[in-house]
Formats: C-alpha cells, sequence, structure tokens
C-alpha cells in the first residue's frame, strides 16, 4: 500500500513537469513543480519539510537523469510502464522514501 501512495506522488510531481527541458529550470517552472509535488505529497500525508526536502530532491533526479524527451513523456498522460518505474526507482534511490 505504502508503495501506491509513492508511486501516486511520484506520478503527481512527474505530471507536473513541464514540456521544455529541465537542465535550466526557470524560477516559475520549478516553483510550479514544487507547488503541485508538495500538494501531492501532503495528500499523502507527508509533513510540509519532508516534502519540500523530497520534492526538491526529485526535481535534482528528473534533472540529471531524465532526458528532454522521457520529461515529454512523462508529461504525456501515458507514458510507458518502464519509464515510470525508473522515475520512482531513481526517486528511491537517490531521495528515499518520502516521509
Amino acid at each position: 500500500m505504502r508503495s501506491q501512495h509513492l508511486f501516486s506522488l511520484v506520478a503527481a510531481c512527474a505530471l507536473a513537469l513541464p514540456l521544455t527541458a529541465l537542465a535550466e529550470w526557470q524560477a516559475d517552472e520549478k516553483a510550479k513543480y514544487m507547488e503541485a509535488c508538495e500538494t501531492a505529497a501532503m495528500n499523502n500525508q507527508v509533513s510540509q519539510s519532508s516534502a519540500t526536502q523530497h520534492c526538491d530532491c526529485s526535481a535534482d533526479v528528473i534533472d540529471k537523469k531524465f532526458t528532454k524527451e522521457e520529461v515529454a513523456e512523462l508529461n504525456s498522460g501515458g507514458p510507458r510502464v518502464a519509464l515510470q518505474n525508473r522515475l520512482i526507482s531513481e526517486v528511491q534511490k537517490t531521495c528515499g522514501k518520502a516521509k
């Protein structure tokens, strides 16, 4: 059940990504991502401080480990299951689980 919450959190955050390359976050793009990610985290009973920390870490993971094309696919609403699983795995490995 906990992995379902994590999947929901990561999926919601992924959908909040802008369709542009993330290597150069624009201030407003990262702010929008952080707001959507933190809201999704808190909806999954994650504290505000943990949500902020986890979302910031996940933004870094996406920035460093996913291409512009992969981000666009994640935003498409129907990404490959393998890509979704990779996103979850990379965020868990780097950031741990949101608490």
